[in-house]
């Protein structure tokens, strides 16, 4: 995407500063839909990051622009959760993996049920 290229020639502080109200609402729109994708998660976030530093704390942020922000917090808090449970159901996969890959025999239990279902 460009806004990958822009960052990986350091160039995406520079074309993100001094934008008008407009452009930053396209640009707050276009993260805050396409955040949770994981094709753009490593850049978005990297955008939302600069974006928040620059122009949050701004004083003459349109109701547009304040809305934007708020939305991209909703959206930053949920990815948060859907991470975390993401890592949790990752770990519960490694113990099982791991369980399986140490267990060799069958218990007394599994033999008469595979003995019963031939």
């Amino acid at each position: 995407s460009v806004l990958y290229e822009l960052m990986r020639r350091g160039g995406l502080e520079i074309a993100l500063a001094a934008r008008d109200d407009k452009s930053l609402v396209l640009l707050l729109n276009y993260v805050v839909r396409n955040l949770m994708d994981v094709r753009f998660e490593q850049v978005l976030m990297h955008v939302a990051d600069m974006l928040v530093d620059m122009y949050l704390s701004r004083q003459d942020n349109s109701e547009a622009v304040k809305k934007l922000f708020s939305t991209l917090e909703r959206k930053l808090e949920k990815k948060v959760k859907y991470d975390h449970e993401i890592t949790k159901l990752q770990g519960c996969i490694d113990v099982l993996l791991a369980t399986s890959d140490t267990w060799t025999g069958s218990t007394r239990i599994e033999k008469e049920i595979m003995q019963r279902n031939t």
